[in-house]
């Protein structure tokens, strides 16, 4: 099995990759929307709506609005065209790109 995990920009001792994205080769891309509550900017529900409704936006993804406070999977099957794996990715850059403005934010 084959796990990915984007790295924080500045992780901290206790989530030293948790980004709360996961993709898990056998099962799927893992979102642990409450693992990213703990994140700037992700501690703001609405920016947990935001990243949700960017996921929901793959053909044959529908995760209810309830996910932001727990975790789902997003099957490989979701993602195997072109269209599909483009619009994930491009969600994914933009979760760490907002985390990435929050740590710049963030003093040292």
């Amino acid at each position: 099995m084959s796990v990915f995990c984007p790295r924080l920009p500045r992780p901290t001792p206790t989530y030293p990759f948790a980004s709360g994205i996961w993709a898990a080769g056998l099962a799927g891309a893992y979102v642990w929307f409450n693992e990213l509550a703990k994140i700037p900017p992700f501690g703001d529900p609405a920016a947990r709506i935001d990243l949700l409704a960017r996921l929901n936006k793959i053909s044959g993804v529908d995760l209810p609005e309830d996910t932001v406070d727990t975790y789902r999977a997003i099957y490989l099957s979701a993602l195997t065209d072109e269209p599909s794996l483009g619009t994930f990715l491009e969600a994914l850059e933009w979760a760490v790109q907002r985390m990435e403005q929050a740590d710049r934010r963030q003093p040292d």
